[in-house]
């Protein structure tokens, strides 16, 4: 069975800890809503082909991940 609660926010905890009491599952509309945003800000992301921002310069990145490097083995 389902029940929605519309409840104050200075007797939340006293609930939470009833509703623990009783073996009752919570489920919380605003970390519901966050979930759902942050899923849709990801699939926008995704969508639009990703987000690089971080890197920078695409270009200076990509040539100083590949420049070379000390290699142990490389005289072997």
């Amino acid at each position: 069975m389902r029940l929605t609660i519309d409840i104050s926010d200075k007797d939340y905890n006293l609930f939470v800890s009833f509703a623990d009491r009783l073996g009752a599952t919570i489920y919380d509309d605003k970390n519901l809503r966050d979930k759902q945003l942050r899923e849709n800000q990801i699939t926008n992301t995704i969508k639009k082909g990703g987000d690089f921002s971080y890197l920078g310069d695409i270009i200076e990145w990509q040539k100083e991940q590949r420049k070379e490097r000390d290699s142990p083995f490389k005289d072997l």
